[in-house]
């Protein structure tokens, strides 16, 4: 496993940490202070085929800059994979729910990691 710094100065820090190719967990709050550098490292990460998975089990918070960094996440994978949230919370699972992130053809959010 291999954890990429996000955020500033430690503040408030996003963990994501790279758990095999193309499949991180994520930690703490997703918001627009951090999803830059979130877009950054998913892009860069990027599968050439296949899924892209995050888990999403400790994301306390995201905000709609996080759920556009989901988006074009998806976007860049169409017709080479998906992009999986794993176990989202119920707060961020609402959220997801609420902009219809789910109605795309190419995103999946499972309860439970397998």
């Amino acid at each position: 496993m291999v954890a990429l710094p996000v955020g500033r100065n430690g503040v408030d820090a996003l963990s994501v940490e790279k758990v095999r190719p193309a499949e991180f967990k994520l930690a703490g709050e997703l918001d627009l202070a951090k999803a830059t550098d979130l877009d950054t490292i998913l892009q860069r990460e990027l599968p050439d085929r296949g899924d892209m998975i995050l888990d999403l089990t400790e994301v306390e918070f995201l905000d709609s800059a996080a759920i556009g960094v989901f988006a074009r996440a998806a976007r860049s994978l169409e017709g080479r994979g998906r992009l999986v949230l794993v176990s989202p919370t119920k707060a961020v699972r609402l959220a997801l729910e609420i902009v219809r992130l789910d109605t795309r053809d190419n995103i999946e959010i499972r309860p439970e990691a397998e």
